[in-house]
């Protein structure tokens, strides 16, 4: 890197040992010296804050890409979830599906038992009324 500081001070001496034309030229050539020092400066400045920039468009960028691993994360979980859900609820529909028809099945067994019973308890009714009846009939009892 140039030292600017030197260079000014040579033109400078320059500018006072020459004259006329060669001294006008010089003034010019001290004048875009000192634009092109400003001009370097502004350039590094504006480099500077460029890559602050650059630097907090990344951290900004880093941690929107981390919400939206968290977001996508977090779906994955409800995902997950649901589905363990689902199949827990259908496991137990399944269950009380198996226990109804079991309960069903044995109504069904119950109530034909007892339609059985009923008609034996029928016959029965009869056979004793008969019975009672040819008792009467023997004893001579009227009805």
């Amino acid at each position: 890197m140039v030292d600017h500081e030197e260079t000014e001070r040579e033109i400078l001496r320059l500018v006072e040992q020459a004259e006329g034309h060669d001294r006008a030229m010089l003034l010019i050539i001290y004048r875009m010296h000192q634009e092109l020092i400003s001009n370097t400066l502004a350039t590094r400045q504006i480099a500077r804050s460029a890559e602050e920039h650059a630097s907090i468009l990344q951290e900004h960028a880093r941690d929107e890409m981390a919400l939206i691993n968290q977001i996508r994360g977090g779906w994955r979980a409800a995902t997950w979830s649901f589905a363990i859900i689902t199949c827990l609820l259908g496991a137990l529909q399944a269950m009380a599906l198996r226990e109804l028809n079991a309960a069903r099945e044995q109504i069904a067994l119950n109530t034909a038992r007892l339609y059985s019973l009923e008609a034996e308890n029928g016959v029965q009714k009869d056979q004793l009324w008969s019975i009672r009846q040819h008792l009467r009939g023997m004893n001579g009892e009227k009805q």
